[in-house]
């Protein structure tokens, strides 16, 4: 039995690193590039550098002014999130206080603008935010990030919160609190875990936009770091180590992500 415990832990143990370093190869192919110069990486693309340059970095952050392009998206993302929350998170907590025949409908025409494809917005509001000239500052891609994580925070957080028990709210009211008291005070803690979750979701699913960004943003310095990486790789001639230097500094919220979101899991798996 022992043995078999010990075989069994074992087997686990491996699928564990081997699930890892297929995860981590990309990240460190991609980060051992970026600290080559273009003749060693054509030579040998798959070792680690000899010689290791920042040039390629400095380029971008200094030449290229990458991280005013980071800061322009990392702006765009928190301004859309934090409404997107705001309205979502309100509509989920009125929705979990109707009946479900009434809050089922409701979240159903909610969910299907989740999985309808972008170019169905994108087509008609681009003419309308072109015509207001709203494409010009960074108008356009907020209002286009929030309809894109509206859909998820509701549903996400419905889910949650559709599972307080109504006593709960009773003692608050019976304590003097209005139902915007409890909405204010109470629900983010307690639905802390979930609010953090889908924030790190909907900010990681915006970082990730070119398309939107592309369409809805026609001031060079306003533009986010998507199109500025695409713009700086034909700018190179397909000078990869420079986009591959690019790259990882546009992934800096993803290593972040990765980095806090395994010890906050931990911390609050209680509340799953």
């Amino acid at each position: 039995m022992r043995n078999t415990k010990k075989c069994n832990q074992i087997v686990a143990n491996f699928f564990k690193i081997l699930i890892i370093l297929i995860s981590l190869s990309p990240l460190l192919f991609l980060v051992a590039n970026s600290l080559k110069t273009t003749h060693d990486y054509l030579f040998s693309p798959f070792s680690f550098p000899e010689t290791y340059t920042l040039d390629n970095y400095y380029n971008y952050i200094v030449y290229f002014h990458g991280l005013q392009y980071w800061l322009n998206t990392l702006l765009v993302v928190t301004v859309a999130i934090s409404f997107s929350l705001l309205i979502g998170s309100f509509c989920a907590f009125s929705l979990s206080l109707q009946s479900k025949s009434k809050a089922i409908p409701a979240i159903f025409i909610i969910t299907s603008l989740f999985f309808l494809p972008d170019v169905i917005f994108i087509a008609p509001l681009y003419k309308v935010f072109a015509s207001i000239g709203a494409t010009k500052g960074s108008l356009a891609i907020i209002l286009m990030y929030i309809r894109a994580s509206f859909p998820p925070t509701v549903i996400f957080l419905y889910i949650s919160m559709v599972k307080i028990s109504p006593d709960l709210y009773w003692s608050y009211m019976l304590d003097g609190a209005s139902m915007y008291m409890i909405f204010f005070t109470q629900i983010p803690k307690i639905c802390s875990f979930e609010i953090c979750f889908i924030v790190l979701y909907n900010s990681l699913s915006l970082f990730k936009d070119y398309t939107m960004a592309l369409l809805f943003i026609s001031s060079n310095s306003l533009i986010t770091a998507n199109v500025a990486i695409a713009r700086y790789l034909s700018m190179n001639n397909l000078d990869f180590p420079k986009y591959f230097a690019a790259t990882v500094v546009n992934l800096l919220p993803f290593f972040i992500y990765f980095l806090v979101m395994p010890a906050f899991f931990r911390k609050n798996e209680w509340n799953l």
